[in-house]
């Protein structure tokens, strides 16, 4: 039998190609989950911790200025509430003012009535008795103007002393009334709707003073009896 020959082929340009590519060091293949590189789960939890990191901070800044706006509108409100209060209290404390002032002319004019009210008497004189009602008619027209204001006098006769609405100038004896009662009034108080224009000047009633009493006179003894003798 005879043997086979062995026979050669010339070498040719693919076989080059193929010799090169042998010649280059393939890498290892890396293993699931081992090596130095991070995961690419590993990085998209980070990621995500990130972003909602971010996100609370951004929630707390929101509610920190949310919370500096609320606190700046409630001063605000609270300065236009306090203003307002503040201008209407300044205009009646104006008004106040000037009905205070108007108190005393009135009196004094109603005075001055009464005082040529007297002086006429039964004078048939008839310029001085028109002069006057036309004073009564100005003085009716200026009550009449403290009323439209609520302006009211003050009934104190037989009235309990109050500091609050009286001041005392005097006190009076009187055993006729309880002690602590106005008995006289010396100026006239005034109301402003509810509250106090002007205090009113009184007289108010205390007890008055018991005299001493007289200490009895001191009994004169009695005589004593002349001793009698008695015989034995």
């Amino acid at each position: 039998m005879a043997g086979k020959r062995k026979t050669t082929r010339p070498a040719g340009p693919d076989d080059e190609g193929k010799e090169r590519m042998a010649d280059v060091p393939t890498e290892p293949a890396v293993e699931a989950g081992t090596g130095s590189a991070p995961s690419v789960a590993t990085a998209q939890v980070d990621e995500l911790q990130i972003a909602r990191m971010e996100a609370e901070a951004y929630r707390a800044e929101a509610e920190a200025h949310k919370d500096r706006w609320l606190r700046a509108a409630a001063e605000l409100d609270n300065f236009r509430r306090r203003t307002a209060r503040e201008y209407l209290d300044q205009i009646a404390r104006a008004g106040e003012r000037i009905l205070l002032g108007l108190l005393e002319p009135i009196e004094n004019l109603a005075r001055g009535i009464r005082q040529a009210k007297e002086t006429l008497g039964t004078s048939d004189d008839e310029d001085q008795r028109a002069f006057v009602e036309g004073m009564e008619l100005i003085h009716r027209q200026f009550l009449a103007l403290l009323e439209r204001e609520h302006v009211r006098p003050m009934e104190v006769i037989g009235q309990p002393f109050d500091p609050k609405l009286h001041e005392a100038l005097m006190t009076l004896d009187r055993a006729d009334v309880p002690e602590n009662t106005v008995v006289e009034e010396i100026e006239r108080g005034y109301w402003l709707g509810d509250r106090v224009l002007r205090h009113a000047k009184v007289g108010v009633a205390r007890r008055p003073a018991q005299p001493p009493s007289e200490a009895p006179a001191p009994e004169a003894p009695a005589p004593e009896a002349p001793a009698t003798e008695t015989g034995i």
